[in-house]
């Protein structure tokens, strides 16, 4: 199970969440915090999966979803409770 640091985010060793990262960051996908069949099965519509290499294109400030692009295909919604159950490790900057 993910543990809060001092500052509240959560750390984990299979990542951090989808909804902590910012705009222009490409991350892979590493897990879910969330086990629900409803879940796995919006993960499994939107072809989500572990090893899912996705660039945030756009967070939205009203809602704060997220516009994601995964290789090769178009931009997806994410919603924000979506973005809080999945786990992903950030690329390295270069």
């Amino acid at each position: 199970f993910p543990s809060h640091d001092k500052n509240g985010r959560i750390s984990d060793p299979n990542g951090v969440l989808l909804s902590s990262i910012a705009e222009g960051q490409t991350v892979t996908m590493t897990g879910v915090t969330e086990h629900s069949t409803a879940f796995l099965r919006y993960l499994d519509k939107h072809d989500i999966g572990l090893g899912c290499k996705m660039l945030i294109e756009e967070i939205n400030s009203f809602d704060f979803s997220m516009n994601v692009r995964m290789k090769g295909r178009k931009s997806i919604t994410i919603s924000q409770t979506a973005a809080k159950n999945i786990l992903v490790k950030p690329e390295r900057s270069r």
